[in-house]
């Protein structure tokens, strides 16, 4: 009987420990943190434009009474599609975010639209099924829930939904994470639009990467030679891949590695190499994460049927 008691109670303790090991991790809102991004807009021919970008906290206002982080989107815009000529620099203020950690939720208040109403961003109180409600990112869309999992980040579980196919066959599935917001970044809408893409390619604190993890280089967007290097020089073919990676660059590279869609390096890479055999990597989208001899990082995503 005392063996028995005894099991029971290290079983119930157990199950208490688990049960308390999760609990909802807001929006990280302190000052200097940054979502990284990159992006581009095409309408045809030479029309468009390509990204590389930050959203960065820049500090704590007080509107109507409630608490906001103004946020400052710094980067560049760059010629379309070669994405090798500065066009534009970017620095402007986008909006102020606040975090409602009771109902587990973050909103968005627009400057163009004023500063009276904030519109909701971000809802992470979701199960599988639950359409999302209208908010900044659905853009008046309907928008489902179809999985759901659980992320160790920075070592805090957060909950991570898979949303439906948006572009019904796309190979890239759109996450939103708690703690961290959608992989397809900050701000970035829940449409299928053709003419537009986005990824996130970390966050960070100023000390340290969160996301993918901490072994990652989160480097801001600071001047145009970094950020023409990191488009220019880097060619990931074929792309899907069944099998067989080939890396045309000309810069010379010090380390190449995987990371899946959970922030996990799979896969480390000869960076003497040009072409590589990847058939172990499961059917899925990944980053390339490429450093060059003078520690400037470069991503590149890609396919693995």
């Amino acid at each position: 009987m005392k063996v028995f008691i005894t099991v029971l109670f290290s079983l119930l303790v157990f199950a208490i420990s688990n049960a308390q090991s999760y609990s909802y991790v807001p929006l990280p809102l302190d000052s200097g943190n940054y979502w990284r991004e990159s992006g581009s807009e095409s309408f045809g021919g030479s029309n468009g434009s390509c990204f590389n970008f930050q959203h960065k906290v820049e500090r704590d206002t007080l509107i109507n009474g409630k608490v906001y982080a103004i946020i400052r989107k710094v980067g560049l815009a760059l010629s379309w599609p070669s994405c090798s000529q500065t066009i534009n620099p970017i620095n402007e203020r986008v909006g102020m975010l606040r975090n409602d950690t009771a109902a587990q939720a973050v909103y968005y208040l627009n400057p163009a639209i004023g500063i009276n109403q904030d519109t909701l961003l971000y809802d992470f109180d979701l199960q599988v099924g639950d359409t999302l409600q209208e908010s900044y990112l659905t853009n008046g869309f309907d928008h489902i829930v179809v999985g759901l999992d659980t992320l160790l980040i920075d070592g805090k579980l957060r909950e991570r939904y898979l949303i439906d196919d948006l572009c019904q066959g796309s190979n890239d599935p759109v996450y939103l994470i708690e703690g961290i917001g959608s992989n397809s970044g900050l701000l970035f809408e829940l449409t299928c639009a053709l003419c537009c893409s986005n990824d996130l390619l970390c966050f960070s604190e100023p000390a340290k990467t969160i996301y993918p993890d901490s072994s990652f280089s989160c480097d801001l967007v600071t001047s145009s030679i970094h950020l023409n290097k990191e488009k220019i020089d880097l060619i990931l073919h074929p792309n899907p891949t069944n099998g067989r990676l080939n890396l045309t660059t000309t810069e010379p590279l010090s380390q190449i590695e995987i990371y899946n869609l959970q922030g996990q390096k799979v896969m480390e890479l000869n960076p003497a190499q040009k072409a590589w055999i990847v058939e172990g990597l499961k059917t899925g989208l990944y980053f390339l994460k490429a450093t060059d001899d003078e520690g400037n990082f470069h991503t590149k995503k890609f396919v693995k049927h």
